[in-house]
């Protein structure tokens, strides 16, 4: 086996071995991440943005939405262009709770380590919940969620997750930055890896040319 193979294994088994919630708790990959500035890291995101996906399940389609989380969105969607979940797993089913998908370092078997350029892109982001605290956006099925370190509100790196039901326990304290669009694909999609659970999909890659 490799030392790429075992040093992914590695990572996938510690990433699920400390989730709490929506929560990865990887703080020894995060902390030395620089923080997010959104005069050298923007520009910020003005309008959502759609991304799509190829799982090995089928596709997901995503739209940002920089009105909710401005920051989280516009490098989320910057992560994406260039391919940083390319390979990564889909590392968690809780039925009519979530589907996570693990940090961007962590690859499924067969699968090449994260290239050295996505790597730099990644950024601490400030926890984003206004939106949030004003009432007008709760955790509910289809959002997408950030994954954080329960103790530290500016952990949020690259793991998130899709909602498959309503987590009234994790408003205000997890920043929504987009959600599943309209689209039947998505439902198939979520279906077939509900169906196939514990076997876990994988995003194939980032579609050169979003829909």
């Amino acid at each position: 086996m490799s030392k790429t193979t075992c040093a992914t294994k590695a990572l996938t088994a510690l990433t699920l071995m400390t989730m709490t919630f929506l929560v990865p708790a990887l703080p020894t990959l995060s902390a030395n991440e620089p923080l997010f500035n959104s005069k050298k890291d923007g520009p910020l995101l003005t309008q959502p943005k759609k991304v799509k996906v190829q799982t090995s399940a089928g596709p997901l389609i995503f739209i940002l939405e920089p009105q909710w989380a401005p920051q989280t969105a516009t490098q989320m969607a910057k992560l994406f262009q260039n391919h940083a979940f390319d390979g990564t797993e889909i590392a968690r089913y809780e039925p009519d709770f979530i589907f996570q998908i693990s940090l961007a370092e962590s690859k499924a078997p067969g699968q090449g380590i994260l290239a050295p350029t996505a790597q730099k892109l990644i950024r601490r982001i400030p926890l984003e919940v206004g939106e949030e605290n004003s009432g007008k956006l709760i955790h509910k099925p289809g959002v997408l969620s950030m994954a954080r370190d329960d103790n530290d509100l500016s952990s949020n790196t690259t793991s998130f997750s899709i909602l498959l039901g309503k987590a009234p326990h994790l408003d205000k304290k997890y920043t929504i930055f987009g959600r599943l669009s309209d689209d039947k694909e998505n439902q198939q999609t979520l279906n077939k890896m509900k169906a196939e659970w514990p076997k876990h999909p994988y995003i194939v890659k980032t579609l050169p040319n979003p829909v």
